[in-house]
């Protein structure tokens, strides 16, 4: 769970804020 959980954190951070 946690690195499918830091994933999609990651995909966020790169994608929902631009």
């Amino acid at each position: 769970y946690f690195i499918f959980l830091n994933y999609k954190n990651f995909i966020c951070i790169n994608f929902c804020n631009n």
